[in-house]
């Protein structure tokens, strides 16, 4: 199981539910402000985050992590790019240092898409050795957060939208 996944987030000062009831998307995992969420901080979160992950199989093919993100969030890009201006969207991609290609591409659909929803975008290479743990159930036992990504039907629902969305591309 990847340990890195690209994903989507907002934080700042806002109420995590808020945003969920705002796009009508279920997020991977939320973080509300105030919270001590990792042992060992100095105090608690000064804000929230709300956070969607791409889904698990496009770990370290930022292609396939971009385009995951923006089937789910295009449909309410008006709303995602009001929050994402107030609440830095950001999405975050990780691709492996060392498989046979570490670079990617977006064609220019991918990024007007992404202008259009107002996102910043932060990329992460990794060792393809570091990106995936043994035991995903462990993600979060140290901290105050609410996950939803295990959830089967939605993994699913991301497959077969990445695979629809890659034959649109490939004709």
């Amino acid at each position: 199981m990847p340990k890195y996944i690209g994903h989507f987030e907002l934080s700042g000062d806002f109420e995590p539910d808020e945003i969920t009831r705002l796009l009508a998307i279920e997020p991977s995992w939320v973080l509300r402000k105030g919270v001590d969420w990792v042992g060992g901080a100095k105090g608690p979160t000064k804000v929230s985050m709300w956070v969607l992950h791409c889904m698990a199989d496009a770990a370290g093919d930022v292609n396939d992590q971009i385009i995951s993100l923006l089937t789910d969030l295009w449909p309410k890009r008006d709303q995602v790019a009001e929050l994402s201006l107030r609440y830095r969207g950001t999405f975050h991609v990780y691709a492996y240092m060392d498989s046979n290609y570490i670079g990617f591409w977006l064609d220019r659909a991918e990024l007007q898409k992404l202008v259009a929803l107002g996102v910043e975008l932060e990329g992460h290479y990794i060792y393809a050795r570091d990106g995936f743990c043994d035991d995903p159930a462990s993600w979060g036992e140290d901290r105050d957060m609410v996950s939803t990504h295990d959830n089967p039907e939605l993994i699913e629902g991301h497959q077969i939208r990445l695979a629809q969305l890659s034959a649109k591309k490939g004709e």
